[in-house]
């Protein structure tokens, strides 16, 4: 048995998919599997990848249909022989010793969960991201939930049977690594344990869902509805639940001043839907502005509430500072004209 399986999904990730695999080899892990899962590219990932299994005897790669990052990350779960499970994205690396790292702690604490430091790396420059160590994993799901640790897989080790027992939502394709951490965190109660070193290098790119304003930003409101559900049926503690409540009521703002006009219907839509679903779960959620604009919002007919949201971006679009610089500028010109 392998001591850990290093799974890949990959989606038309030709520019940097070799340098994704080569970190991995190089890792000092002889016990290692690596899974290299192509969902469905339409590049030159394949070739790619075919060439580097042919010389790295660790390494497996399957090839199917699209159908998602979540349907990928299972399909390698399906294959995967590993103690352990790490994941990860095409586009970034593992750091130096990164995986050496978090297996040397598993196996010194007996931990079922590690958690490492790790690199945000943007147009050259780097930024690292400290994980502050907690003793529960409540309080790992509370981190998880308020952001303080990024909710990806890709800085953690996590044992295999855990993984198997929550799987990925495949509806989704984004917040999936919540869902799923804390379907691990409220089901599983893990032992956890930190690496206070960088183990991972994450790379940040432009064209992220949450600034591209597509309709992937809409899996949002499954996502968090599914970590609702997982609490309410397994409890978490009200400290829990109102974090939860918090990160209900900024996602769907986020999701309905963010996404593309062209998808606010459909967002509007979703929203309604969503609030009612998680009506329980908000009720831990302290009262303010936003709560009470969106809770007046979204309990209008759906035509008014179209109307109300194009209203509020149209407004919060005028009152950002480069709006206001914008039009002080225009004011400058027209005035020196006259």
């Amino acid at each position: 048995m392998p001591s850990v399986s290093v799974i890949v999904p990959v989606y038309n990730g030709e520019r940097f998919i070799e340098e994704c695999l080569r970190s991995i080899s190089g890792q000092r892990l002889d016990d290692v599997e690596i899974i290299v899962v192509d969902d469905g590219s339409t590049d030159g990932t394949a070739a790619i990848c075919r060439q580097y299994v042919a010389k790295e005897p660790r390494a497996r790669f399957i090839q199917k249909d699209n159908a998602g990052v979540s349907a990928a990350r299972n399909s390698g779960l399906d294959l995967a022989k590993g103690r352990y499970i790490a994941f990860v994205d095409a586009d970034d690396w593992v750091a130096e010793d990164g995986l050496v790292q978090l297996l040397g702690r598993a196996d010194a604490s007996g931990a079922d969960i590690v958690m490492g430091d790790y690199l945000i790396f943007d147009n050259g420059r780097t930024v690292r991201r400290v994980i502050a160590p907690v003793k529960t994993a409540q309080q790992a799901l509370s981190g998880v939930l308020s952001g303080e640790y990024h909710s990806a897989l890709w800085n953690k080790l996590v044992r295999r049977d855990l993984m198997l027992a929550a799987r990925f939502p495949e509806e989704i394709g984004y917040l999936e690594d919540s869902v799923v951490l804390s379907r691990i965190l409220v089901n599983g109660q893990p032992k956890v344990a930190f690496v206070n070193e960088v183990v991972y290098v994450y790379r940040q790119h432009c064209d992220a869902v949450t600034s591209s304003g597509g309709r992937k930003l809409l899996d949002q409101f499954k996502a968090h509805t599914l970590i609702a559900e997982c609490l309410h049926q397994s409890g978490g503690g009200d400290a829990v639940r109102e974090i939860l409540a918090h990160k209900i009521l900024h996602g769907t703002w986020f999701v309905l001043t963010m996404i593309d006009g062209s998808l606010l219907e459909e967002a509007v839509s979703r929203a309604k839907s969503h609030f009612q679903a998680t009506r329980e779960q908000r009720r831990f959620g302290s009262a303010g502005i936003k709560s009470m604009l969106l809770n007046g919002l979204l309990s209008l007919p759906q035509p008014l509430a179209v109307v109300g949201f194009r209203g509020l971006r149209g407004a919060l679009a005028w009152a950002s500072p480069a709006r206001r610089k914008a039009a002080s500028q225009v004011r400058s010109v027209s005035s020196g004209v006259a």
